[in-house]
């Protein structure tokens, strides 16, 4: 008895704003004389992700949503987060005394 699964793109939507790519596949297991088995996985691709694997489709929306501005403003939005919160970080830890 054999099996069979498919796993196919069947939703890409893009987040406006800051350029998030969120990609569903549905994934379909065919087992003779059983029903079929249907499951969801959606992951996300961030501005200046490699994409070059992923499947054609959410190549095509990656090079239009990704362009050099849009990577460069999540790159540096990521950079002032992190600065934050090792700023945070950095007075949280004045205040404590090490016994």
């Amino acid at each position: 008895m054999s099996s069979n699964v498919n796993i196919e793109v069947d939703r890409i939507d893009l987040d406006a704003k800051d350029g998030f790519i969120m990609v569903r596949q549905k994934i379909t297991t065919q087992i003779p004389g059983v029903p079929d088995q249907v499951s969801n996985h959606r992951y996300m691709i961030n501005p200046g992700d490699d994409y070059q694997e992923q499947p054609d489709m959410v190549k095509q929306v990656c090079n239009i949503a990704h362009t050099k501005e849009r990577v460069d403003a999540y790159l540096a939005k990521k950079k002032a987060e992190k600065e934050q919160q090792n700023q945070e970080e950095l007075q949280n830890n004045n205040g404590s005394q090490i016994i």
